[in-house]
């Protein structure tokens, strides 16, 4: 399977240098590397340990052929025309893993949880390890919890975990071994793509099938429960049948797909909350439809992230749409695009290739220069001295061999993982990109991307294909080398001066030291000169961070301590004339940096002149030099705060039981008590007949005084009106809009009648309660109002004052109550409050008031009408009057709950009390 595979290296360095990085394949003398950088709390960037890189450092070299590599194919990209040879190469990410494939033969490295590295076991490997249980392979594609990979002869094998049918064996457990999956296609695959825990894969005919999981957002394509049998998940590859037209190359989103035709059309499905479908309106669909803005423009990739995509158009040019909160749409707004818009920063550039994470996102030009932006939280982009938040796309600079570069090794925070992986020549003088994998973690999954490759001058180099892998936050890329000298440039943003260096004071800066491995404490207010640098604090009057570090890294000769701290100092003053002094102290080490540059703690304080007395005065308050607030919990201070907060709940706990018990109820259960004697075996024949009358009068005895309002509620018992589909039957647009009276999606079984669609549709409005009461008190009766019963808001914004029902209660099933049809559902008040549905199987829903008072003793004469089927689930129906107290109903829940934990609170104050008497030490 693999040609001259050498031994592993057990040692890796975090530096650049190459003695220590091993040579996965050699069959050639044309030199790659792997580079990596980013935080890898897995193993996933490959060096041998948990680590967090800050620059680009290497992992691995590759020697391949004089003949131009070929590149592994990509998802989300139509197939390149025309046959090449020489060796093919691809990488990709999966959330807490990554491989490599090279002629077929796969190397893999990270978590290895669930068998993910399919290996035979769910050991981990912080190295590129050979899987010698793949061969053959022409695409890799790793998910969140799974990996998937298609052979030269059209198979696809998955492994990993299995939950939410993500490897599509029919079966919910993990795979350690890559084990083929059997479905139901004819003919070949061709491409594959996955994402967090869905798959999709393609047939040489074009149709395309879906597998894994879906939350009822519908990003299988198969419905809007998820599959065949409406299901969260689905283990059975299944066709996409909504799809009417051939596709050839697919791409998985966080929680959509999209699909792209051989004429370059794109097709999109699932959610659509962010807007990442493209079609404008943010309502999630599982019917795949055509991108409305891009039918006349052909893609010849798609990238999906977690909640964004990127197309790259056939003339080089980039669009963004979807979610734009971390600057990953590449505009200058950090705003979400409802349909894709050209990225104007990349204008200039003739790109070839693309690539999204989870809030990441890059793209490489036809010169092989490669560009990210998005978020840089933690070094994703490879540009250290970057803001959090890089809305524009940045040139990344790959270190040289001969850079000096300053690493931090610290474990991963979640859920802001990174790594990256970069392949590019060894021992030259320039290199350029040729493919990109980025993984961000965004529980999704990954696409995979090389490039192609072209000649510069007599050498071969790489230009182009880009693959991004939205679950997890790490990145890999391919590069080839051309021969120019050129080093390292440093970022000369200064974040102090974002950050905002007119504010006075005392400044920590803390991205700096997560960035650079060492600690810059600058006092903006200090030495600055401002007759010389103008009153503005431009960016051109400031120092930045990188440049101080760049002068550090050329001042520190390693003698004396002594010529350090002079070479900084002089080197600031010299080429920044606007500074008139700089003070350097040596600070207490306390960061163990690995890597050529041992750590150093500096302060480097600057002070500036006063202009008409605008700086404050020299005093701790202003300057802000207080001491910090720390707390010492002693005995002396705990018990008696324990004391107090026990003392202060129970009585709020007594107060609200209290306020519970002034509150008058009665309730009066009466499912079984309104059915004849003789129908009490077959309550269900009883109810659904009607030709029985379901009269039912009773006598109810007030207990105690009834102040107005009296409320009158329904009381129901196991009812689920939280399951999903109960609560999915329903259209929000038809209940508001009178145009989308026709739109009776998500409606079904009670979507239509006779091709007539139900106004209002759904389960939810079919099962309106339909019992009824009427009060009387001696002779009189007693009205029950029920106007202003449901929330003003729901009457304005969610019911139509134009929406009147139709077609409502026609169908087959028999159903709850009835509409009159000449009323608007925004006065249907009854209606309205039944659809606010409860989380819990019992619930009450306000019926009406009464608005008079009742007096203890008196005797109210109640007529139901017994209609609604409770029946044949098992539930039960009362009929409740409430009075309402200062915290509303009668609900004794949250007084005792107060009162338990102010005794809790008194008891540890006297068991701390007593230790302290038995040990008062």
């Amino acid at each position: 399977m693999f040609r001259r595979l050498l031994p592993h290296r057990s040692h890796f360095s975090t530096s650049s240098a190459s003695n220590s990085t091993p040579t996965l394949y050699s069959d050639g003398t044309i030199p790659f590397s792997l580079l990596s950088w980013g935080r890898g709390a897995s193993g996933q960037l490959g060096g041998g340990k948990e680590e967090r890189r800050l620059y680009p450092s290497p992992v691995a070299h590759l020697l391949l052929p004089e003949s131009d590599p070929r590149l592994a194919p990509t998802p989300g990209r139509l197939p390149s025309s025309g046959e090449t040879f020489g060796v093919e190469v691809g990488i990709s990410c999966g959330l807490f893993h990554s491989a490599l494939l090279v002629e077929g033969g796969a190397w893999v490295w990270g978590k290895g949880d669930g068998g993910r590295l399919g290996l035979g076991d769910e050991s981990s490997a912080f190295v590129p390890r050979p899987n010698p249980n793949l061969r053959d392979l022409r695409l890799l594609a790793l998910g969140g919890i799974h990996s998937a990979a298609l052979t030269t002869s059209g198979d696809v094998f998955t492994w990993g975990y299995g939950g939410f049918g993500a490897l599509g064996h029919y079966v919910y457990h993990r795979e350690l071994l890559p084990r083929q999956v059997n479905g139901p296609w004819e003919g070949k695959i061709t491409h594959i793509s996955t994402s967090g825990a869905h798959t999709a894969a393609i047939t040489d005919s074009g149709e395309l099938y879906t597998w894994g999981r879906d939350e009822g957002d519908g990003r299988l394509g198969l419905g809007s429960g998820g599959g065949p049998g409406e299901a969260g998940s689905l283990s059975v590859p299944s066709k996409v049948n909504a799809l009417p037209v051939p596709v050839a190359a697919v791409a998985c989103g966080g929680f959509f797909t999209m699909a792209l035709t051989s004429d370059g059309q794109l097709w999109s499905w699932g959610a659509n909350s962010n807007f990442e479908l493209g079609r404008g309106s943010n309502f999630s669909d599982w019917r795949p439809q055509l991108v409305p803005s891009l039918k006349s423009i052909r893609v010849i990739q798609v990238a999906c992230g977690g909640y964004h995509s990127l197309a790259l158009t056939d003339e080089g040019e980039v669009l963004s749409w979807g979610h734009g909160g971390h600057g990953q749409l590449g505009h200058p707004t950090l705003q979400n695009h409802r349909i894709p818009l050209a990225i104007k920063a990349l204008s200039d550039e003739r790109i070839v290739h693309i690539a999204c994470g989870g809030s990441t996102s890059a793209a490489i030009s036809e010169k092989g220069d490669l560009y990210m932006w998005g978020n840089a939280r933690d070094c994703q982009l490879g540009v250290p001295g970057l803001p959090e938040v890089q809305p524009l796309p940045v040139k990344v600079n790959f270190l040289r061999d001969d850079d000096e570069v300053c690493c931090q090794s610290r474990l991963a925070e979640p859920p802001f993982q990174a790594a990256a992986f970069v392949i590019k020549g060894e021992n030259i003088e320039a290199t350029v990109v040729c493919a990109v994998t980025i993984c961000l973690m965004a529980w999704t999954c990954s696409l995979l991307e090389v490039a192609r490759f072209r000649r510069i001058k007599g050498v071969t180099a790489a230009s182009g294909p880009l693959r991004v892998n939205p679950s997890c936050s790490h990145i890999v890329v391919l590069q080839l080398p051309i021969h120019k000298k050129r080093r390292r440039e440093f970022v000369g943003k200064d974040k102090l001066v974002l950050r905002g260096l007119q504010f006075h004071g005392f400044h920590g800066v803390k991205q700096e030291e997560k960035t650079l491995g060492q600690k810059f404490v600058v006092d903006v207010d200090a030495w600055m000169d401002l007759c010389t640098a103008g009153e503005t604090d431009s960016m051109s009057d400031t120092v930045s961070y990188t440049d101080i570090y760049r002068m550090w890294f050329k001042a520190r000769l390693g003698i004396f301590w002594s010529q350090w701290l002079t070479g900084i100092a002089s080197a600031t003053l010299f080429e920044f004339p606007q500074i008139s002094a700089v003070r350097v102290e040596v600070k207490k080490p306390h960061v163990a940096v690995q890597g050529i540059i041992d750590y150093l703690g500096v302060e480097i304080v600057r002070h500036r002149k006063d202009m008409a007395g605008s700086s404050p005065g020299d005093h701790p308050f202003t300057q802000q030099q207080l001491p910090a607030c720390k707390p010492i919990l002693a005995p002396q201070t705990v018990i008696p705060v324990l004391l107090f907060v026990g003392i202060i709940f129970i009585l709020i706990g007594l107060g609200c039981i209290a306020a519970s018990n002034r509150v008058v109820e009665v309730v009066y259960q009466y499912e079984t008590s309104c059915i004849p004697g003789y129908l009490l075996d077959n309550k269900i024949a009883y109810i659904q007949n009607p030709s029985i009358d379901k009269t039912c009068t009773r006598i109810l005895k007030v207990p105690k005084d009834m102040k107005h309002p009296i409320y009158i509620y329904y009381q129901l018992d196991k009812f689920y009106q939280n399951h999903r589909r109960y609560v999915k039957s329903r259209n929000n647009k038809q209940l508001i809009n009178p145009k989308e009276a026709n739109n009776t999606q998500y409606c079904k079984p009670e979507a239509t009648e006779h091709g007539s669609p139900v106004v209002p549709c759904g389960l939810v409005a079919w099962s309106l309660f339909n019992d009824t009461y009427s009060f009387a008190r001696g002779n009189k009766a007693l009205r029950v109002h029920k106007r202003g019963i449901s929330w003003r808001s729901e009457r304005e914004h969610i019911f139509g004052k134009q929406v009147f029902p139709r077609n409502f209660q026609k169908g087959a099933l028999i159903g709850g109550g009835t509409l009159d049809p000449g009323i608007p559902l925004s006065e249907q008040e009854d209606l309205i409050v039944w659809m606010r549905t409860a989380a819990l199987p019992t619930f009450r829903k306000l019926y009406g008031r009464i608005q008079v008072d009742l007096r203890a003793g008196e005797l109210i004469t109640v007529t139901m009408q017994n209609n609604y089927n409770t029946y044949s689930f098992g539930g039960k129906k009362a009929l409740v009057l409430s009075t309402a107290g200062v915290l509303g109903g009668k609900n004794s829940f949250l007084g005792r709950g107060y009162v338990i934990v102010g005794l809790a609170c008194l008891l540890l104050a006297l068991l701390l009390t007593m230790l302290c008497l038995v040990f008062p030490l």
